[in-house]
């Protein structure tokens, strides 16, 4: 099982975000109507080419999809981590479900 570290916002906090090749975050705001998912995949495609696929959107919702294809590896994982740090700057937040529970407190604390 690989993980990727990124830090929050607050950097003082480590939180690990992805497992298994996948990136779940989700954005909560009873008061502003707000339930919105985003999930960032990244993997080989039939034909050697290395992927990136996006999907957002309401949750309990399809959600809408996008797949980028990178000619490199280090290009695929820069895109990555700038995608999940806009993320992570715009409230969203890894789900209670994914993240053990002595991190989950720091990770989701405003």
């Amino acid at each position: 099982m690989r993980q990727l570290a990124l830090f929050c916002p607050d950097p003082a906090e480590l939180v690990p975000l992805a497992v298994n090749g996948a990136v779940r975050l989700v954005s909560i705001d009873p008061k502003e109507n707000r339930f919105r998912f985003y999930t960032i995949i990244w993997q080989q495609t039939l034909w050697n080419e290395r992927a990136i696929q996006t999907t957002w959107g309401r949750i309990g919702g399809l959600g809408r999809s996008q797949v980028v294809y990178f000619e490199c590896e280090e290009a695929r994982w820069e895109a990555l981590l700038t995608m999940v740090a806009r993320r992570l700057a715009r409230g969203y937040r890894p789900p209670h479900s994914s993240v053990p529970g002595h991190i989950r407190s720091l990770a989701m604390s405003p």
